[in-house]
């Protein structure tokens, strides 16, 4: 299953907005991704479009999925991940690289507010197979 594939399983299984970071994203590039992902026109200031965002997670109950994190603490995006969540009380789930509980250490209010960090797992037999049965 490609990247692509797996964020799309991902949001389905949890029915929630998921969103891929790249490393040229800028904030208003990240808020403006995740809008397009909720089907909301964005407002015209960033702290417009974060409390849109805060808002339907809130009204909506869904997670927000975050795939490639780590771009986003690259480019100290992370407290307005933190806003979001703040905003919304919504579930974040993110997913990075092996290392992204280490690197959130910097940003000490978000990485307190980290209920459970699980690390990848390899994909066993009876995995794959279940994963191949959902793919047409």
């Amino acid at each position: 299953m490609g990247q692509n594939q797996s964020r799309l399983f991902a949001a389905n299984q949890h029915s929630g907005y998921c969103v891929q970071a790249n490393s040229t994203w800028t904030r208003k590039a990240f808020l403006l991704n995740v809008l397009k992902e909720m089907g909301i026109t964005p407002a015209k200031t960033n702290y417009g479009m974060a409390d849109q965002i805060a808002e339907q997670l809130a009204l909506s109950g869904k997670p927000l999925i975050i795939d490639e994190m780590d771009y986003l603490v690259k480019k100290g995006i992370v407290e307005v991940v933190r806003d979001l969540y703040e905003g919304s009380n919504a579930t974040v789930l993110m997913v990075g690289e092996e290392h992204l509980p280490s690197k959130l250490n910097a940003w000490e209010r978000f990485h307190n507010r980290v209920l459970e960090w699980v690390p990848a797992q390899p994909c066993d037999l009876g995995d794959a197979r279940a994963l191949a049965n959902l793919c047409p």
